[in-house]
C-alpha cells in the first residue's frame, strides 16, 4: 500500500499526543485555506506554526510566522479583503479573534477582539 498526497507535497508538521496506552503521532496540516497575495500563494493549514508559500503552486516551503496568531487553534480561514488578508482560526470553549495584515509573512498583525467562541469558520 502506497501514500499519495493529494494535491500538494508539501513538509508536513506532526502533533504528539499521550494517549492513555501510550504515545500517538499525527500529521498535522489539516482544514488548508489557499489563497493568491501580492504575487504569491500562500497555504494557511491547522497546527503549522506558520504557512506554506509558493510562486507557482508546484514548489511549496513552509515559513514560519513569528506573530501572535492562533496557530494551534483549528481549521484557519484567510480571506483577502482590499489590501489585507483577514485570519481566523476555531476555538470551541473561549472567543476567538481576528487578525489582518498587509504583510503575511513579517506582519504587523493587528487583532480584532472575538465575542463568541466557533468552530471551522468561513469568514465572508
Amino acid at each position: 500500500m502506497g501514500y499519495f498526497c493529494n494535491p500538494l507535497n508539501v513538509d508536513y508538521k506532526y502533533q504528539f499526543s499521550m494517549l492513555k496506552n501510550g504515545f500517538q503521532i499525527s500529521r498535522e496540516a489539516a482544514d488548508p485555506s489557499l489563497l493568491f497575495f501580492k504575487g504569491k500563494y500562500y497555504i494557511f493549514a491547522s497546527m503549522t506554526k506558520g504557512v506554506y508559500v509558493s510562486d507557482d503552486m508546484a514548489n511549496w516551503k513552509h515559513q514560519r510566522i513569528n506573530a501572535e496568531l492562533p496557530f494551534y487553534d483549528y481549521a484557519p480561514d484567510v480571506r483577502i479583503m482590499g489590501d489585507y488578508v483577514y485570519f481566523s482560526a476555531s476555538k470551541k470553549n473561549a472567543n476567538c479573534s481576528f487578525f489582518r495584515t498587509q504583510d503575511i509573512l513579517n506582519g504587523p498583525y493587528e487583532e480584532i477582539k472575538g465575542t463568541f467562541p466557533f468552530w471551522d469558520p468561513h469568514l465572508l
